[in-house]
């Protein structure tokens, strides 16, 4: 029948995904249909979706344009992990226990919290908000731009984010305005590489870094 919705084309993501209300959208009447609320439901049980974009070409067809978020750490909590986004969505959660030393699948960092959270106390999609979770984000942020390859985070409180990396550290706070500790490492980093230096331990915590070199 005419402008019933018969076909749904969808860029931006490959077919491993198995978007949840997709189906319903199926033999719609097409003129009915409004994109914002076609957006906003698949944004809502599709916490992997980071923008979506909605055209109808009549017509039958929709088409979704797709951009989706990236995982950038599993978190700890008690029963499991979190696989969480850049900005601290819950994109996925994971009962499953890996080895302490074990890489992770994906090759993405791991951040240990000081204190785990429940693992039924929230649920896909929502956002961790402590605002020492979000500085290591941001922090890690910082280190891959740079190059950094790290492998863990561990959160002790907001005057402890240690990023830790093969041999090395790297010690930020959330006590000290974030662009200057980012400006600090930025700075410091640079100049090692140029003159081919390394260290054990780099601490921003203080007004005027400290680090600890290695042993030649």
């Amino acid at each position: 029948m005419k402008f019933k919705v018969k076909n749904i084309e969808i860029s931006g993501i490959t077919n491993k995904f198995n978007l949840v209300g997709l189906q319903e959208l199926n033999g719609k009447n097409i003129l009915l249909l409004s994109g914002e609320t076609i957006k906003r439901d698949l944004l809502m049980n599709n916490p992997i979706i980071k923008q979506i974009n909605v055209q109808k070409k009549y017509p039958d067809k929709l088409i979704l344009i797709i951009e989706t978020y990236r995982p950038a750490v599993y978190f700890v909590v008690d029963q499991g992990y979190f696989i969480l986004s850049a900005d601290g969505r819950i994109l996925s959660k994971i009962k499953k226990d890996y080895p302490q030393n074990e890489l992770l699948p994906g090759g993405i960092p791991k951040i240990n919290y000081y204190q785990k959270l429940n693992y039924s106390s929230w649920k896909n999609g929502d956002y961790l908000r402590y605002k020492d979770i979000v500085s290591a984000l941001h922090f890690l942020k910082t280190a891959l731009d740079l190059g950094l390859e790290i492998n863990t985070i561990d959160i002790n409180g907001t005057n402890m984010i240690a990023l830790q990396m093969k041999g090395k550290k790297i010690i930020f706070t959330t006590e000290k305005d974030e662009s200057v500790e980012d400006y600090q490492l930025n700075t410091i980093i640079r100049q090692f590489k140029i003159e081919g230096r390394d260290f054990d331990v780099l601490d921003l915590r203080f007004d005027k870094p400290m680090v600890q070199f290695k042993n030649n």
